[in-house]
């Protein structure tokens, strides 16, 4: 699969995790608002960090996600380790209609 959205409103992103292998913890958020971590939380899938939501919290590379049509979000992808976290990277995914034509 390919880095971006396929047919069916799915986002398709795969990454690559620091020289130490830690774990990647993803915040997704809308584009524009404000995410804000606090060093030694621990964070777990479905937590609240500011306006955003912690959708991934382990050792995959790779993210399959959908959320509404026609909206764009914010990923933030954090090397985690104990509970300390990287300033973290930033991704923008727009997610399609999911009647949008495969080609």
């Amino acid at each position: 699969m390919v880095d971006g959205t396929d047919h069916t409103g799915q986002i398709i992103r795969p990454w690559a995790k620091n020289a130490q292998n830690h774990n990647v913890m993803i915040v997704r958020k809308l584009t524009d608002s404000r995410t804000e971590l606090i060093q030694g939380t621990a964070y777990s899938v479905s937590a609240s960090i500011g306006d955003g939501t912690v959708i991934y919290n382990g050792s995959d590379v790779f993210l399959n996600d959908s959320k509404a049509a026609d909206t764009t979000y914010d990923y933030k992808f954090y090397s985690e380790n104990w509970s300390g976290y990287s300033a973290g990277d930033t991704a923008q995914a727009p997610l399609k209609p999911a009647s949008r034509t495969c080609r």
